[in-house]
């Protein structure tokens, strides 16, 4: 967005949605070493076969890595339930499809980027 738009880092907002959580997302552990090394705490219980892996967190840190402010950024370190809309989407069947949760039988999700003059 700065390199083809010419956005300015500082104006970038950014809202992390339903996505699997880090209670339900594990990889094997040398894929989860990759997320470790962006962030310790991206992983818990790294030295089992297949670590819980918080991809939101990841994501945070990737961002805010990137220049993104921390206040830009809306996801689920966001204590008000009203403003947070980051909920696994493994742990709600009713609500979300999940790949990680129902395999290759899942639907679709969206997501976007706009910008604002």
């Amino acid at each position: 967005m700065v390199t083809e738009y010419g956005c300015k880092v500082k104006d970038i907002l950014v809202v992390l949605g339903p996505s699997v959580g880090p209670c339900c997302f594990t990889l094997p552990k040398e894929s989860a070493r990759e997320f470790y090394k962006i962030d310790p705490t991206c992983v818990r219980c790294l030295e089992s076969p297949n670590p819980y892996v918080d991809i939101r967190r990841a994501t945070r840190c990737l961002l805010e890595a990137g220049g993104v402010l921390p206040v830009n950024i809306q996801d689920d370190s966001i204590a008000d339930p009203e403003q947070n809309i980051t909920l696994c989407t493994s742990c709600y069947p009713d609500k979300f499809f999940s790949h990680v949760r129902d395999g290759e039988n899942f639907g679709t999700q969206i997501g976007f980027i706009s910008i604002k003059d």
